[in-house]
Formats: structure tokens, C-alpha cells, sequence
């Protein structure tokens, strides 16, 4: 149990974003924006069963909602956590939400819980408006009583901030038009509205967070004005303005067609997918980093025309120099082609995976062609086997001290010649206790 729990550690260290310099221009700009408010004076008003807490700006022209909670119609008391005698009241709870557009005088700008107040080691999880915690990593979406029978939801057309996990939980949502003076819909935001089945996007969005939409398999229909400089839809795929980049696919769409004009393909396009199958056009000469990562996407094809990607096997590669693009797992495995020379950070792995194992394979096969590898890429986990063809370890480049760099925990089969030396290399990365001797195994 104590190795599982390492493991579990260890996989999601890896699976966490690099903070980019955007993120940490992100984070300042919110620490202006605290700055803005008066957070000693709280305001609240109650509106279609619902009270609404409140901050105002130091100017008193813009109001913040930080915090949404169920009230008794009768008694005008909170019932968002009822004991068994109050059941029945959660049963009469509101179909709709109906957001005010002013709170003394001063429009609603903002939603999002006030997250302030928490520690810096405890902000790697968010609070939704309704002040339930969203943690992702846990497949927790914040799911509680207020919105446990919420319908419709009408937001303020002033809005022009949504923060992290705001609208997360909300399992009845079926409909939403975001106002047009948002810009960036944030990680979590919609998180776990699991009857979602159409979203207007706003007029200024320029940024949306792949695990905006995370858990909403029936999203089938997004709209945006066509005056949106940033964007534009098309069949079932929001893509960059000059419809040259693939930015994401909708999370109920089953079938798409890349658009020929497409070149690029962004990072976690396909995260939320439910796409089985993707051609790669012969214009398409870019895969950012697991772009073609998706829970259904088990084939992936593509054009003999294309002078930049190929496929042999469950691989497709970069004809330049042998690098592995995406890995398409059959079965929960992976055999890596002997076309293949590199295995790089920026691989996507889909297909049939470990999905109780954080999308993990079950087995992986390496052929001795590859002699260059990025750090613990692709991933394997605790009950994974690893069989290693070459006769000298891979080169680990992009090493992290923060978790181990090759597969640990796993049961590991390589040359019978070659055992010495892999014992070896991983007591060089100091992991060599992390493969107990029985799972060890020589061909």
C-alpha cells in the first residue's frame, strides 16, 4: 500500500502543467485584482430562493459574488447542508438561478468563490461559488445541494470575470450564454455539468482552459459571435481565427473532420473527446504537446501526403528524425515501432489505457531503435510491465528531481546480456529500490 501511495504521488507530480510565464502573469494580475476590492464590507441580497454574497469594488461601481447559497422561502434560513429532516426543502430547491445584474447600485463583474483566505499550500484546490471544494486530481467536482436540482442559470451582462471551478458541479445545467465581456474561461469552470448541451461562448473570449468543459459528455452545441477576433467554430471544433489551428473539439461530438485549412493541432485539443477516430490531413505539420489525447481516441490515421508525420504500428512519428508524436495504445499496450529513435515530452498517448490509473498503459515495449527518451514519458503505472529491446539503456534527457525519471514500481524485462547494465543505469537516477528483485525479469 505505501508503494501504491508513492506511486500515486509520483504520477501526479508528473501530471501536473509546468507553470508557463503567462501563469505567472496570471497570478500577479489576480493579486491586482484583490486589490481592487473592499473586502471588509460584505453585502448579500436574496433573489429566486437564492442569497447572494458579495464584495464591492473601492470605487462601489463594480460587485463581486463570492459566494451563492439555498435559502427557506419560508423561514428565509440557509438549508445548503439539511440534516435527514430536511429533505423534503432540498426537493423544493430552485429549478432556476437567476444571477442580479447590480448589488447596491454597483454591476456584477465578477463570480467566484473568495479563495483569499487560503494558504499557499492549499490553493492547488478550488472552492465553486457554492462553496464546495472542486479538487480534479480526486475526480471531485464540487457537487452539492444548492444546485442539486438547477436547471437554467441566467448570468449578469456585465460579467467579465469567471474564476476557477465557479460553475463546477452543476449536474442539471443544461443551457448557458456566457456574456460577451469574458475573456478566458478558467480550469474547472464548468466542470462536472454532466447535462451541459449548449454554451454561447462570449464575443471577447481569448482564452479557454482544457479542463474547462471537463465531464461534460453531452456538449454538442457551442456557439460564438462571428465578430470574435480570437476564434471560430466549425463543425464541431473551435479553431484559431485564421482557421489554421485546431484549439478544441467539443466534448459530445463523436465524429469530426479536421478542417483541411488546419496545420496545428494545440495542447489537450482532445482531452474531453469523445472522438474515436482522426485523420491527419496533409497540411497538418505541428502536435503540440498530448493534443491527440483522448479517453475514445483509439485511430489514428494519416495522409500519405503529409511530409512531416507517418505511422507504422501504434506510432505515429516526425519523418525528420524518428520522434514518437502519438502513441495509440491497443489492448492497454503500447509496442513502440523501430522506426522510432526518440520518445519525447511532447507524445500524445490515447487509445485504450488504465483509466483508474490516471490514463496509465499496462504494458509498454521499447524497441532498441529508441536511444533517446524524455523523462518518465510515456507513463506507466504500479501494475504496468516495461520491456526494454536494446541493449544499452536510452538516454533521459528533461530530467525532473521531483519525481523519478524512468518507470518505478513496475515489473521491468530487458536483454538477459543488458540486466547488469539497467540495474545500473537505474541506480544511477538512485530508483534501483524502487524495482523489487522478483520483478526483474531477462529474455
Amino acid at each position: 500500500m505505501a508503494k501504491k501511495r508513492l506511486w500515486i504521488i509520483v504520477a501526479l507530480v508528473f501530471a501536473c502543467l509546468v507553470v508557463s510565464a503567462a501563469d505567472v502573469k496570471a497570478v500577479r494580475a489576480e493579486s491586482w485584482r484583490v486589490k481592487k476590492w473592499n473586502m471588509k464590507k460584505k453585502y448579500t441580497v436574496s433573489k429566486g430562493g437564492f442569497r447572494f454574497h458579495a464584495y464591492l469594488s473601492k470605487d462601489k461601481k463594480e460587485t463581486w459574488i463570492y459566494f451563492v447559497e439555498t435559502i427557506s422561502k419560508a423561514s428565509g434560513k440557509s438549508y445548503e447542508y439539511p440534516g435527514e429532516e430536511s429533505a423534503s426543502k432540498i426537493k423544493q430547491a430552485p429549478s432556476q438561478l437567476h444571477f442580479p445584474q447590480k448589488i447596491k447600485g454597483a454591476k456584477v463583474t465578477k463570480i467566484g468563490a473568495d479563495m483569499t483566505f487560503e494558504s499557499k499550500d492549499e490553493l492547488d484546490f478550488y472552492q465553486n461559488v457554492f462553496g464546495s471544494w472542486v479538487e480534479y486530481a480526486h475526480d471531485a467536482d464540487g457537487y452539492c445541494n444548492a444546485v442539486r436540482n438547477v436547471k437554467s442559470m441566467t448570468l449578469p451582462r456585465s460579467l467579465a470575470e469567471l474564476d476557477e471551478s465557479a460553475f463546477s458541479g452543476m449536474r442539471k445545467l443544461a443551457k448557458v450564454d456566457i456574456p460577451d465581456a469574458v475573456k478566458t474561461l478558467e480550469y474547472e469552470c464548468f466542470y462536472g455539468c454532466e447535462k451541459l448541451r449548449e454554451v454561447k461562448l462570449p464575443k471577447r473570449l481569448s482564452g479557454i482552459r482544457w479542463t474547462c468543459f471537463e465531464d461534460c459528455p453531452r456538449l454538442v452545441k457551442v456557439t460564438l459571435p462571428k465578430s470574435n477576433r480570437n476564434f471560430a467554430v466549425h463543425q464541431g471544433t473551435l479553431l484559431s481565427k485564421d482557421k489554421k489551428k485546431l484549439v478544441w473539439v467539443f466534448p459530445g461530438k463523436k465524429d469530426i473532420k479536421i478542417s483541411d485549412t488546419v496545420n496545428s493541432i494545440k495542447t489537450y485539443a482532445f482531452i474531453n473527446s469523445q472522438v474515436a477516430a482522426v485523420h491527419l490531413g496533409k497540411n497538418i505539420v505541428n502536435l503540440e504537446q498530448h493534443c491527440l489525447e483522448g479517453k475514445r481516441l483509439n485511430d489514428v490515421t494519416v495522409d500519405t501526403g503529409n511530409s512531416v508525420f507517418a505511422r507504422d504500428g501504434q506510432c505515429i512519428y516526425r519523418k525528420s528524425d524518428g520522434a514518437l508524436a502519438v502513441g495509440i495504445a491497443t489492448k492497454k499496450k503500447l509496442v513502440i515501432s523501430d522506426r522510432i529513435t526518440k520518445l519525447p515530452e511532447k507524445a500524445s498517448l490515447c487509445g485504450e489505457l488504465l483509466e483508474d490509473s490516471y490514463n496509465c498503459l499496462e504494458e509498454l515495449d521499447i524497441s532498441a531503435s529508441v536511444k533517446e527518451m524524455h523523462a518518465f514519458c510515456p507513463v506507466v503505472s504500479v501494475s504496468s510491465r516495461v520491456y526494454y529491446r536494446g541493449n544499452e539503456p536510452p538516454k533521459v534527457i528533461g530530467i525532473i528531481s521531483s519525481y523519478a525519471p524512468i518507470p518505478i514500481f513496475c515489473e521491468v524485462y530487458v536483454p538477459k546480456d543488458a540486466l547488469a547494465a539497467y540495474k545500473k543505469w537505474y541506480e544511477s537516477f538512485d530508483v534501483l529500490d524502487c524495482i523489487e528483485k522478483r520483478d526483474w525479469h531477462t529474455f
